[in-house]
């Protein structure tokens, strides 16, 4: 026993000691990808599938404010500490007051909370920083909401809404991952793989619903329409030197000009480049 114990403090006397600071850029980053939780009630989630987008909100109140760190509840109605309202729709039953506090749909109770998932980042298409965010589960009897919902200042932000989750991804952590990589750089290597020999195959819950041969106008990609949950993904899959594939995501199409189809797709591809 002593050997062990004298091995033991050998093996801890060599380490190197941690270093006595951190990298503020690189902490930030990381911090995006490992968003602290907080659960606010637990219980069971009826799961189903499909996607609902919704962006674009303005805020009708000014300041901006940080997500709510120590769980202190909101004076209203309660719904587990949040204050109702009843201008929300069903769709998204969550949003940002001017104060940076999360509101909630008269009826509807916020149950899982992540704080920060896009704070810091820029969006694929926007250059102005996100001020504030949260991924909430929010719940209404049998009705599930998962909802990651950001801000850009005190008068625009936007949200994303999966009404009935859970095929695609098992819970609000991995969705919001997903959220987050398609939010901020258009792409993911979450859906598909492209094999060896180049056939598609989708991850667990994902249907392929049309894939192209590889199309030399776009660099040997494959254009792919995807079925997440119950939301139509198009993008183009590339096989990257690691052996991961790289869906690009397509957030601008289909386009009032341009036809939901494969075909439709692939010209709308090959017309932008």
């Amino acid at each position: 026993m002593q050997d062990i114990t004298d091995r033991l403090r050998a093996e801890l006397d060599e380490r190197p000691a941690p270093p006595p600071a951190f990298a503020i850029a690189i902490t930030v980053a990381a911090g995006r990808r490992a968003v602290r939780r907080r659960r606010v009630a637990t219980g069971g989630l009826v799961l189903a599938s499909a996607l609902a987008l919704a962006t674009g909100w303005a805020a009708t109140t000014g300041g901006v404010g940080h997500g709510r760190e120590d769980g202190a509840p909101v004076a209203g109605t309660g719904h587990h500490g949040y204050r109702s309202v009843t201008d929300l729709n069903d769709l998204v039953p969550v949003r940002y007051e001017g104060d940076g506090a999360l509101v909630v749909k008269e009826g509807w109770s916020i149950t899982e909370r992540i704080d920060d998932p896009l704070t810091g980042s820029s969006l694929w298409n926007e250059p102005a920083l996100v001020v504030d965010s949260a991924a909430v589960v929010a719940r209404r009897g049998d009705l599930v909401r998962w909802v990651i919902l950001w801000q850009l200042d005190e008068s625009s932000g936007g949200a994303r809404s999966e009404t009935e989750p859970g095929r695609s991804f098992p819970d609000l952590s991995a969705w919001v991952d997903y959220e987050v990589e398609v939010l901020t750089t258009s792409s993911t290597t979450r859906l598909v793989t492209l094999e060896d020999e180049g056939e598609l195959r989708a991850r667990d819950g994902v249907r392929v619903v049309g894939a192209s041969e590889p199309l030399s106008a776009l660099e040997g990609g494959v254009a792919v329409r995807l079925r997440v949950d119950g939301d139509t993904v198009w993008g183009v899959a590339h096989r990257q030197d690691d052996g991961s594939t790289l869906l690009r995501v397509a957030l601008d199409y289909p386009t009032p000009e341009a036809p939901g189809t494969l075909a439709g797709f692939v010209d709308h591809l090959e017309a932008g480049r």
